[in-house]
């Protein structure tokens, strides 16, 4: 009996492999219909979206000639016309105010540069500098001449201007801050 049973252990295991395999193959085959169903229903998908993407295109061509036909293009170009004209007012306006406040200033840091020492003029920014490069640099070139004309008249009692020995001391700072400002 034992022959026997072996025998039958045996045919199962063997059955049981070839099952094994023909599920394997089997789901392998199920996988790989998966797959092209799959890449199938993508290519439609695409089909579909261009198509879409056509069927967007010729309603807005069509959109654009009836818009065209009912001169709302016209209007438009009307409007838009008008903001640009009133934009460019706008910045003409803004460029001469600009204009006459940089000539305004240009006078004064004229006058300011021209009472400012010569050691501290030399360091002046160029003609073509921009006015807030001017007023930054007159700004701290006033207080380095204000520190200049301290450090001098402390030097040996005469105020380095004048030349004068015992002049008010509050007289002398009034005096130069008055020169130097805009």
């Amino acid at each position: 009996m034992s022959d026997t049973t072996e025998d039958q252990t045996q045919d199962a295991a063997t059955a049981t492999e070839a099952s094994d395999e023909q599920l394997r193959d089997a789901g392998k085959a199920a996988l790989q219909k998966e797959r092209d169903r799959a890449k199938a229903a993508e290519a439609r998908i695409r089909e579909l979206e261009t198509a879409q993407a056509e069927r967007d295109a010729q309603a807005k061509r069509e959109a654009d000639a009836k818009a065209a036909e009912e001169g709302r293009w016209k209007d438009l170009a009307e409007k838009r016309d008008a903001d640009l004209s009133t934009t460019s007012k706008e910045l003409e306006s803004t460029k001469a105010e600009r204009d006459a406040l940089s000539e305004y200033f240009s006078k004064d840091y004229e006058a300011a540069l021209k009472n400012l020492p010569e050691i501290i003029r030399e360091f002046a920014p160029s003609e073509d500098a921009s006015v807030a490069t001017k007023s930054a640099w007159l700004t701290k070139a006033k207080a380095q001449a204000d520190k200049l004309e301290k450090a001098s008249a402390k030097g040996n009692g005469q105020n380095p201007k004048t030349g004068a020995v015992g002049i008010d001391e509050d007289a002398a700072k009034a005096a130069s801050r008055s020169k130097f400002s805009l």
